[in-house]
C-alpha cells in the first residue's frame, strides 16, 4: 500500500502527463528564462503543445511536452515512476514542506532546506556564516531574499489558480517541493512569519507524487539542478 501523509487530502489520481502539462504551461507563462529557452530550442509546433489544448490521451504530445520540460528541468526523470495525485495541503502540511536542494536554499535554511526556515531567514535578513559564503553565491542569496519580499501580498492573494508539484518517498514523512519553491516560501513568510492572515485559510493545491525511492536532501543528489539556479 502506498504511504500517503495523513494530513494531506487526496482529490483524485492523475497521470504524470497531466502533471507535466500543468508544470510546463505554468513555467512557460510565468518564467521569462524558461520561455526564452523553449523558444530558442524548439519549434512553433512544439510551443503550441504548451499553449494550446492538452489532450492527455495523445501519447506523442505527452512525450514531447516531457522532452521540452526535461531539457530545462532534467531531474523530472527521477519521478517518472511515481504515482501521482491531485491533493490539497493544509497549514500543518505547508509548515513541514522541504524544498528541492540548491546551495542558496541550503544556506538560507541553515541546512534544513525547510521552506519555513528559509522564510524566517529571509524576513530577518541575516544568517550565520555569511562571511564565509562565496561572493557570487552570496549575490544569489540576496537576490532570492529580495524576490521573496517583493509584492508579497499581491502574489499570495493572487486569484490566479496555482498548483505546486511535491514528491514524497513511499514510507517517508517528508514532502519535498520540486516546482513552486518561491510560492511555498512566500506562503510561509506571509502566514507563519508575518502572521498576516489565519493559517487555517491556507488551502494549497498540489500535484503529489509518491515515489519508492528515498529523497536525500544533499548537494550530491541535487547537483544536477545547480546550473538552473545559477541563472534563475
Amino acid at each position: 500500500m502506498d504511504f500517503f501523509p495523513a494530513l494531506v487530502m487526496k482529490i483524485r489520481r492523475v497521470p504524470y502527463a497531466e502533471v507535466i502539462g500543468y508544470w510546463i504551461e505554468f513555467e512557460y507563462r510565468d518564467r521569462k528564462d524558461f520561455r526564452k529557452h523553449i523558444e530558442t530550442h524548439f519549434s512553433k509546433k512544439d510551443i503550441r503543445l504548451i499553449t494550446g489544448h492538452h489532450d492527455y490521451r495523445d501519447d506523442l504530445a505527452n512525450a514531447r511536452r516531457w522532452v521540452m520540460l526535461w531539457s530545462y528541468r532534467r531531474f523530472i526523470s527521477w519521478f517518472d515512476h511515481a504515482k501521482w495525485w491531485e491533493a490539497i495541503l493544509n497549514e500543518k502540511d505547508v509548515q513541514k514542506l522541504s524544498v528541492i536542494h540548491a546551495p542558496h536554499w541550503e544556506f538560507l535554511s541553515s541546512g534544513t532546506v525547510k521552506a519555513l526556515d528559509i522564510a524566517i531567514t529571509v524576513e530577518e535578513g541575516k544568517w550565520s556564516g555569511a562571511e564565509s559564503y562565496p561572493k557570487d553565491d552570496g549575490a544569489i542569496v540576496r537576490m532570492e531574499s529580495k524576490k521573496m519580499k517583493t509584492n508579497l501580498k499581491s502574489k499570495i492573494k493572487s486569484k490566479k489558480h496555482s498548483t505546486i508539484v511535491v514528491v514524497n518517498a513511499d514510507g517517508g514523512k517528508e514532502l519535498t517541493v520540486i516546482d513552486g519553491v518561491h510560492r511555498t516560501v512566500r506562503t510561509c513568510l506571509y502566514y507563519f512569519v508575518r502572521n498576516k492572515a489565519d493559517p487555517k485559510e491556507i488551502s494549497q493545491r498540489t500535484y503529489l507524487g509518491i515515489t519508492p525511492d528515498p529523497i536525500h536532501h544533499s548537494s550530491k543528489q541535487w547537483s544536477v539542478v545547480d546550473s538552473f539556479f545559477e541563472s534563475a
